[in-house]
């Protein structure tokens, strides 16, 4: 690849919008489709433009199912937005950072509050509500079902793994997006998406839960010395 210069183009964007955006708690499919946006809005001197996801998937190497999940969760959070028709959206990106809904750090959540720059209200990074998923809702079929894609992999799914290892389901979204760039890094594939996500939050609850035995051993242990 040449040597980039200033002269083949540039994109102007306000020092405070860096600034803004350096303090911004993003995952990084986030940061890849809001970086699309901005080339393709700001990178030609537009407020807004139309954006297919056929340019998301081929600039950001991101498959079609995870980008139609990233930009709905960046506009949630208001930090770009989405007008126009279905066939045509114009995507934005929203300059003013006092409207971008805060997330907590490491906390990628599908539950974002409304209006301005709000935390998420206590209670949403925990794990899934009791009753939330019921035999109502895991069906034979649910079981029974093959995953051989990862967009088999639907929202009813993250529920049923969050609540087997008791996690939130926004820490299942997180391995699921450390699966699929392991995936894509190594070029392999799975007999069965839902499983191998299952074994991907399985050795990390486990962790996270040694974890916090380890800590608390600790808590005892210095409390036991005064």
């Amino acid at each position: 690849m040449p040597k980039a210069q200033l002269e083949d183009g540039y994109t102007r964007i306000a020092n405070q919008i860096l600034d803004s955006l350096s303090q911004c708690h993003l995952s990084s499919y986030e940061w890849r489709c809001l970086w699309v946006v901005l080339r393709k809005t700001y990178g030609w001197n537009k407020k807004r433009d139309w954006i297919s996801l056929s340019q998301f998937v081929k600039t950001t190497k991101i498959k079609k199912p995870h980008v139609c999940r990233t930009l709905k969760m960046l506009i949630k959070q208001n930090i770009i937005t989405k007008g126009g028709t279905p066939k045509q959206p114009l995507y934005g990106f929203q300059k003013d950072s006092s409207r971008w809904v805060s997330l907590p750090k490491g906390v990628r959540s599908h539950h974002v509050t409304k209006g301005g720059n709000k935390a998420l209200p206590k209670g949403v990074i925990r794990g899934v509500p009791k009753g939330a998923h019921t035999k109502d809702t895991i069906t034979k079929e649910t079981i029974q079902k093959k995953y051989p894609s990862l967009k088999d992999i639907k929202e009813i799914d993250i529920k049923e793994i969050a609540k087997q290892y008791g996690v939130p389901e926004n820490f299942v979204y997180s391995k699921l997006d450390d699966m699929t760039n392991w995936l894509e890094a190594k070029g392999k594939k799975y007999k069965n998406y839902k499983s191998a996500l299952r074994n991907w939050v399985k050795k990390d609850a486990i962790e996270r839960i040694d974890n916090a035995k380890h800590r608390n051993n600790k808590v005892s242990i210095d409390a036991s010395n005064l």
